[in-house]
C-alpha cells in the first residue's frame, strides 16, 4: 500500500513539530507498508519509496509498551500498540505529521509524527496490531510451481483498475506484469530457474490522467502495496541411492543435494510399478525400520522447497532386508566324525541348518537344523550319511529368521572342507 506525506526543508538537528501546509516543498511516497496482524512476523522487506532523491535508510518495528524492537523471529499480538520507524535520507529534510491522499491504513492522524534521531529524520506511525482473521489468514501467496515457472495469487482491491506483478531485482521491484482487470488476482510467472527463490510483491493502481509536455495521457499510478511473498520454482529431481541394509533396516538417501531444496520426501512399495506410499520426509538419510525379513522394498525420493512444492520422484532403487552370512570352521576331532563350529553369529537370527556334500559345489545335503543357542554341531557316520576315512567333504551353512510362520534364509557361509580321519 501506498502512504502519501507531506515533507518540508529544515536543518539537521533542529526539533520537529507540526508545521503549516503552506511550508510544504514536496510529497514523499512510502510503498509498501503492512500494517500488523496478530501472528505474523514483521516485515519491512518490502518497504521503499518512488519518491525522486529520497531513500527509506532504515525502517524498524518497535512494541511500544517495552520500547522493544522487533525482529524476524517476533511475533505481533492483538491489541497491542506498535512503532514502524522509518529513517530518510537526505537529512536535509524530514517528514512531519500530515496524512494525505489515498491510503488503506488506517492511523489516527495525532499519532503521527516526526522527530530527528542523531540527527536523522524519522517517520513514526502508530498502529494497534489487529487481531488475525484466521489460522488461514494471507493477503498474497504461492498457490503453484514448475520447474520454470511460480503462480501467485492475492486478494483483491475492489477500488483498483488493476494490478503491477513486481520481483524484487537487488534493492528495486521490476515490473514482469500488468493485470488489467481488477478481477484477476493471480499469476503465472515464466521463463524462471529451477530450484530459486523470487520475491515478489502486488501493487493496485488507478488509472490516472496527467498531462505530459501539454498533452493528457493515461498512467498507472499505485495506490497501494497488496504485501510480498516468496515464491520459489520446483527443484530438480533428485537421484535414490540405497545407504546400507540389515535384516531390520534399509537405509535410503539420495546422490547429491539438489539445489533449492529444503527436504526431501521418501516414497515406498513393495512392487515396482506398483502404488508408492509416502513414509517420510528427511534431509541426510533416512532408516526404514518399518521392514521385514525377506521381502523387498522399492523406494523413490523427490526433492521439496522450503515453500512446499515438490520435484517429480525419482526412479525406484530396492532393497531386500536380509539376515547376514555366517562363518564356520570344520576339522575331523577323530574317525568317522566331523565337529562343525558357528565362528560368526548372524543379528536377528532365530536359527541356522548344516548341510555337507562330497563335491565342492553341488550334491549338498542337510544334516542339521539348529537353534540359535547351539554352539558347535557334532557329525558322527551313519549308514544313511557315512564318513569314510581318508575322504574329503565339504560344508557349509546359513542362518533363518522365522517370519510369518516361515523360516526366511541368508546366505551361504563361504565352503569349507575337511579330510575325515580314518
Amino acid at each position: 500500500m501506498t502512504i502519501t506525506y507531506i515533507w518540508a526543508s529544515a536543518i539537521s538537528g533542529e526539533n520537529s513539530t507540526i508545521v503549516d501546509t503552506t511550508q510544504t516543498v514536496n510529497k514523499i511516497n512510502v510503498l509498501g507498508v503492512v500494517a500488523p496482524v496478530a501472528g505474523q512476523t514483521p516485515d519491512v522487506s518490502t518497504i521503499t519509496t518512488d519518491t525522486e532523491g529520497v531513500t527509506i535508510s532504515k525502517a524498524t518495528w518497535i512494541k511500544e509498551s517495552e520500547n522493544k524492537v522487533l525482529t524476524s523471529i517476533d511475533t505481533f499480538e492483538a491489541h497491542q500498540k506498535y512503532v514502524l520507524v522509518l529513517e530518510t535520507l537526505p537529512k536535509a529534510y524530514y517528514v512531519f505529521a500530515k496524512e494525505i491522499g489515498e491510503s488503506n491504513i488506517t492511523v489516527n492522524e495525532k499519532y503521527l509524527k516526526a522527530e530527528f534521531i542523531e540527527e536523522r529524520p524519522e517517520l513514526r506511525l502508530y498502529y494497534e496490531a489487529a487481531e488475525a482473521v484466521s489460522s488461514e489468514s494471507w493477503v498474497i501467496r504461492q498457490i503453484g510451481a514448475g520447474k520454470t515457472d511460480v503462480t501467485i495469487e492475492w486478494i483483491g482491491n475492489e477500488n483498483a483498475d488493476g494490478y503491477l506483478v513486481q520481483v524484487k531485482s537487488g534493492k528495486k521491484w521490476k515490473t514482469v506484469a500488468t493485470i488489467t482487470k481488477n478481477t484477476t488476482t493471480s499469476k503465472k510467472i515464466k521463463k524462471l530457474k529451477a530450484g530459486k527463490k523470487y520475491t515478489y510483491q502486488v501493487l493496485a493502481y488507478k488509472n490516472v490522467k496527467k498531462v505530459v509536455k501539454k498533452k493528457t495521457k493515461t498512467v498507472k499510478e499505485p495506490v497501494g502495496a497488496l504485501g510480498s511473498v516468496v515464491a520459489m520454482t520446483k527443484t530438480s529431481a533428485p537421484k535414490a541411492v540405497i545407504k546400507g541394509s540389515a535384516h531390520d533396516y534399509v537405509k535410503v538417501s539420495y546422490k547429491k543435494k539438489v539445489g533449492g531444496a529444503a527436504y526431501y520426501v521418501l516414497s515406498r512399495s513393495t512392487e515396482k510399478k506398483g502404488t508408492y506410499t509416502e513414509i517420510a520426509q528427511f534431509t541426510g538419510t533416512y532408516t526404514d525400520t518399518d521392514v521385514k525379513t525377506g521381502t523387498t522394498y522399492y523406494y523413490k525420493v523427490k526433492a521439496c522447497n522450503a515453500n512446499g512444492f515438490c520435484s517429480g520422484n525419482s526412479g525406484a532403487v530396492s532393497k531386500k532386508p536380509s539376515l547376514g552370512k555366517l562363518s564356520i570352521k570344520v576339522k575331523s576331532p577323530e574317525s568317522g566324525k566331523v565337529l562343525i563350529t558357528p565362528t560368526k553369529t548372524v543379528s536377528g537370527e532365530d536359527g541356522y541348518v548344516i548341510e555337507y556334500s562330497t563335491k565342492s559345489k553341488k550334491g549338498f545335503k542337510e544334516i542339521a537344523n539348529l537353534d540359535v543357542y547351539t554352539k558347535e554341531y557334532l557329525q558322527e557316520s551313519t549308514e544313511e550319511k557315512k564318513l569314510t576315512g581318508k575322504k574329503t567333504y565339504y560344508y557349509r551353512a546359513r542362518a533363518y529368521k522365522v517370519v510369518d510362520g516361515k523360516p526366511v534364509y541368508g546366505a551361504w557361509s563361504k565352503t569349507q572342507k575337511v579330510t575325515v580321519k580314518k
